[in-house]
C-alpha cells in the first residue's frame, strides 16, 4: 500500500501524537508498505522536502503564521490546502495512492476529503480522545464541533481509535456505519533499548515527561505528594521534562515548588530533541504520572505510559481510563487510586521502598513487547486498511 499521512504538527521532533505517528510509519515500512507525510504548518527545518528513516516529509506551509494578520492567515491557510492537494493529485497520478490518513482538524478535513473522494482515494482517520475536550469552547468552535460530528465522520472508510471508551462512542455517533478497531497505545520500544546510566543508591531521580499546563496530567497533584515523599526521602529528586515553552507556566510551577518547600528538589527541563528524551527517561529511577480521573482521562490513553515501560524502570501511575486492563498493581506498575495526593505519595512510597521494584519494571517492559509494540499494533493497523482499500 502507499499511506499518506496529512498532519499539522511538528516532525520529526514533536510530540505524542508525532511518536506514535511515526511508530507506525516504521512498522507499516517495515512491512512493505510506502509511508509519506504531507505537512501543513511551518516546521522548524527550512527544506521543503526531507528524507528521514525512509519516510519522505513535504512542508506545504510558507510563512511564520505569528508574524502575519488574519486576512494574511487565511490566506495562507487556503494557499496551503492547494498546495497538499496538488501533492496529492501529482502523487496519485505517479503512482496510485492507497490511502489517506487526515488530521483531526476540522478546517482541513473537509477539502482534503472532498479531494480524496474525487480522486477515488480512501480516507481514514485516528481519535486519540473524545473531540468535545479541546473543541467547542468558543463560539466558531461549537459550529466547527457540529459540522465535525454530523458532516464530516460520515464520510471517512474507516476510523481508528486509542480505548474502548472512544470505540463506543464513535460508533454510536456514526451509528455502527463505519468500522471503528481500537489501536492501543504503541511503542517504538528500540528507542529504549540503551545502557543505562542509573544515579547512585543514595540518589533517587523520579521523572515526569509530558504537558505542565492544566491538570491534564496532574502536575499539582504530583508536586503535593513529591513533597509529602521528600520528607522522609530527602536524597530523592523530581525531574518534569516538558515541551512547554510557555515561561508564565514554568514560572508558576517553579513557584508552587518553592511554596512547597522544596525548590532545590525541583528541576524542570525541556524542550529537549525526541532522540534525547528515550536517555533521559533510561537514567531515571521512577517514572511517574498521577493524571486525575476526568473526562479527558476516560477517553484517552496516555501514550508516554508506554514510553515510561519500555524503559524496564519501575512506574507509578494512577488507575484511570482503561490502565487497569493491562497493568497490575504490585505485577508490571504501582497502580495508584486518582485524585489524591496523599494516595500518590503512598505508592510513590511504597515503590522507593519495595524490594521488588526493578522486576516491576521488567514486567512492565515485558507488556511493551507483547501488546504495544510498534510492530504488532502496525500489523493490526495494516491488515485494517487493506481490508477497506
Amino acid at each position: 500500500m502507499r499511506i499518506i499521512f496529512v498532519s499539522s504538527g511538528q516532525y520529526p521532533n514533536g510530540g505524542a501524537a508525532t511518536n506514535r505517528h511515526l511508530a507506525y510509519a516504521k512498522g507499516l515500512i517495515e512491512l512493505g508498505h510506502e509511508v509519506e507525510f504531507i505537512l501543513l504548518d511551518e516546521q522548524k527545518w527550512t527544506k521543503h522536502e526531507i528524507l528521514e528513516k525512509g519516510i519522505k516529509f513535504s512542508c506545504v506551509s510558507e510563512g511564520t503564521k505569528n508574524k502575519l494578520s488574519k486576512i494574511a492567515k487565511l490566506k495562507l491557510f487556503f494557499v496551503t490546502i492547494a498546495k497538499a492537494n496538488k501533492i496529492i493529485l501529482s502523487a496519485n497520478q505517479k503512482e496510485r495512492i492507497s490511502l489517506i490518513l487526515l488530521d483531526t482538524r476540522v478546517e482541513i478535513l473537509i477539502p482534503l476529503l472532498n479531494n480524496a473522494r474525487k480522486l477515488g482515494i480512501k480516507v481514514f482517520h485516528e481519535r486519540t480522545e473524545y473531540p468535545f475536550v479541546y473543541g467547542g469552547k468558543t463560539f466558531i468552535g461549537k459550529i466547527g464541533l457540529y459540522i465535525y460530528l454530523k458532516f464530516i465522520l460520515q464520510k471517512f472508510d474507516g476510523i481508528y481509535v486509542i480505548n474502548n471508551a472512544l470505540k463506543k462512542y464513535f460508533s454510536e455517533l456514526t451509528k455502527n456505519k463505519i468500522e471503528i478497531i481500537v489501536i492501543n497505545m504503541i511503542v517504538d520500544s528500540s528507542r529504549f533499548e540503551i545502557v543505562k546510566n542509573k544515579s547512585n543508591d543514595s540518589f533517587k531521580k523520579i521523572t515526569y515527561c509530558g504537558s505542565i499546563e492544566g491538570d491534564k496530567d496532574g502536575i499539582p497533584i504530583l508536586l503535593e505528594a513529591f513533597s509529602i515523599v521528600a520528607k522522609e526521602f530527602p536524597s530523592i529528586q523530581l525531574q518534569l521534562i516538558t515541551a512547554s515553552r510557555n515561561q508564565n507556566t514554568r514560572q508558576e510551577l517553579l513557584v508552587r515548588a518553592q511554596e512547597l518547600g522544596m525548590s532545590d528538589k525541583v528541576c524542570l527541563q525541556g524542550p529537549l530533541l525526541r532522540d534525547e528524551i528515550p536517555r533521559v527517561l533510561c537514567d531515571s529511577d521512577f517514572l511517574v504520572l498521577a493524571r486525575p480521573d476526568n473526562v479527558q482521562a476516560e477517553g484517552g490513553f496516555p501514550s508516554k505510559l508506554g514510553e515510561y515501560l519500555a524503559t524496564g524502570n519501575p512506574v507509578i501511575i494512577t488507575n484511570v481510563g482503561e490502565v487497569n486492563l493491562f497493568l497490575n498493581d504490585g505485577l508490571n506498575a504501582f497502580i495508584a487510586e486518582p485524585n489524591s495526593a496523599e494516595k500518590f505519595a503512598n505508592k510513590l512510597l511504597e515503590a522507593l521502598l519495595s524490594k521488588k521494584a526493578d522486576q516491576i519494571g521488567i514486567e512492565g517492559r515485558k507488556l511493551v513487547y507483547k501488546e504495544f509494540n510498534y510492530l504488532h499494533q502496525s500489523k493490526i493497523l495494516a491488515d485494517f486498511f487493506e481490508k477497506h482499500v
